[in-house]
């Protein structure tokens, strides 16, 4: 889909859909002001008459009857003005893009108001977000699927055109790293095994990106019993993938974690049927990290960063670990098995443990590790969990400012003593269901040394239930938009 900049009079734009943001009991704006003029007051009358009241989320459907070039004016009600919300704002516009291609709409001009022109990336990157497809392995009726080919930006600021055009060029690559990690992470198990993964690192692999993967051989030379005992089970081989993004000059180096297992059927303590065709999505820590190098690739910030992978499937066979086994990590610190299907902490364990080795900055960990913080938060939030105060805080800016969700659970002591066992160093579930979330925490603190870092459990957030704004989920083909 195509990101533009129109600049030409509003009312000749050839679009088919004029879109405007409306906050609640305010005028209309200059631009909605004189499409209204044009359309011999509709607008306002819809609006004096109370059918659009500019309320969070509603949104009424004008057509133009050939007055100005477009067929249908939208407005979009923002809600109140103050203070002013630009997650809000990314939520509204999905929404209204939504509602244009359901009503067969393929080109969309978006009418911003002058003081916001400086969001114009957000909502760019918003706009593809929001319609996402799904579909790499339909082969019928695809010509019947919705699709808005082109969505533009209205302004009458000609004199920043080149700027505008850059921040929506950045849109655009942010968006299309977003939607290939989802289209990585939306690929079933056949397709995406550890071994595929590694082809898709490869792929990335350039001058300032260099790319490793370490097999099951090397993987028992590094000790990583962890990784290797998760994998018995499966004729799959387990895989350690290293993403280097070094530019030539940087100050830090972070390195991220990304769980990687690309099909959790619990192993021998083996889940229900019930949604387990979900777990092909249990790799989506690794997608994450897989597509912020991706992002990085392009992008080129001035900080290196390591993408480490653990790749392996959890399977149940006759050589699949058993609770009550024993196995050594990459640390030498023996771990006995409770659970088989908390797999996802142990071979993030030894990846942490191997994250040591670049003397990091920081070290994030992402994975799908547990229902629990399904419980905890729904699939509003990923819980966070960490070591260091201040990388906490640089975390939960960041979610402020990119729309996202996370809460700090506590990391105390108490919880630590949780997850000892009695006939080795570390049990994987501390033998309990109580504080799932935290305890899975306490065990990856053990392999992380003194270096700062946070754990995001993103089961809730990586595997949506039902579409959200512009986050659809796996199968979302159809508009969400309920309040006409």
């Amino acid at each position: 889909m195509n990101l533009k900049i129109e600049t030409n009079n509003i009312e000749t734009i050839k679009t088919e859909g004029l879109i405007f943001f409306v906050f609640e009991k305010e005028k209309p704006n200059e631009e909605l002001a004189q499409i209204d003029k044009v359309l011999g007051g509709v607008i306002s009358d819809v609006i004096r008459k109370g059918y659009f009241n500019g309320e969070k989320k509603e949104i009424r459907s004008i057509h133009t009857h050939g007055k100005v070039t477009s067929e249908q004016i939208i407005l979009v009600g923002l809600g109140k003005k103050e203070p002013f919300d630009l997650e809000n704002m990314r939520q509204c516009l999905a929404l209204s893009l939504l509602f244009a291609r359901e009503n067969l709409l393929k080109k969309v001009t978006i009418v911003l108001p002058p003081a916001n022109l400086n969001i114009i990336q957000d909502l760019g990157t918003v706009a593809i977000m929001s319609l996402y497809h799904f579909i790499s392995y339909k082969t019928k009726d695809c010509d019947k699927i919705k699709k808005i080919n082109e969505v533009s930006f209205y302004t009458k600021d000609k004199t920043n055109i080149s700027k505008y055009k850059l921040l929506l060029n950045k849109a655009e690559i942010i968006a299309e790293a977003i939607n290939w990690t989802r289209d990585l992470i939306n690929h079933p198990s056949n397709f995406v095994t550890p071994n595929h993964l590694v082809l898709v690192a490869q792929k990335l692999s350039s001058k300032n990106l260099k790319v490793k993967s370490y097999g099951e051989k090397k993987l028992k030379k590094l000790g990583m019993g962890l990784i290797l005992g998760v994998s018995r089970g499966s004729d799959e081989e387990a895989q350690l993938i290293q993403l280097d993004y070094q530019p030539k000059k940087y100050k830090e180096t972070i390195v991220l974690v990304g769980k990687g297992i690309t099909f959790d059927s619990g192993g021998i303590s083996i889940k229900p049927s019930a949604k387990m065709n979900d777990m092909k999505m249990d790799m989506a820590g690794a997608g994450v990290v897989l597509g912020i190098m991706k992002l990085l690739k392009e992008t080129k910030p001035e900080v290196r960063v390591i993408g480490l992978i653990p790749a392996a499937e959890n399977m149940p066979s006759g050589k699949a670990i058993k609770p009550s086994d024993i196995l050594v990590s990459a640390s030498g610190q023996t771990v006995e098995i409770d659970d088989t299907d908390a797999e996802g902490r142990l071979i993030l364990a030894d990846a942490l443990f191997y994250a040591q080795s670049f003397k990091p900055s920081a070290i994030i960990d992402l994975a799908t590790l547990t229902g629990a913080t399904l419980i905890v938060l729904g699939n509003e939030a990923a819980s966070l969990i960490g070591n260091n105060h201040k990388l906490i805080e640089r975390i939960k800016n960041s979610a402020d400012r990119s729309g996202e969700k996370v809460w700090e659970l506590p990391l105390w002591d108490e919880y630590k003593e949780m997850i000892k066992s009695e006939v080795a160093d570390l049990n994987n579930t501390g033998k309990t269901r109580n504080a799932g979330v935290i305890t899975a925490a306490a065990f990856l603190e053990n392999f992380v040394g003194k270096f700062p870092w946070v754990h995001l459990d993103i089961a809730g957030t990586a595997m949506l239930e039902k579409p959200k704004d512009y986050n659809p989920n796996e199968y979302d083909y159809a508009c969400r938009y309920c309040k006409r």
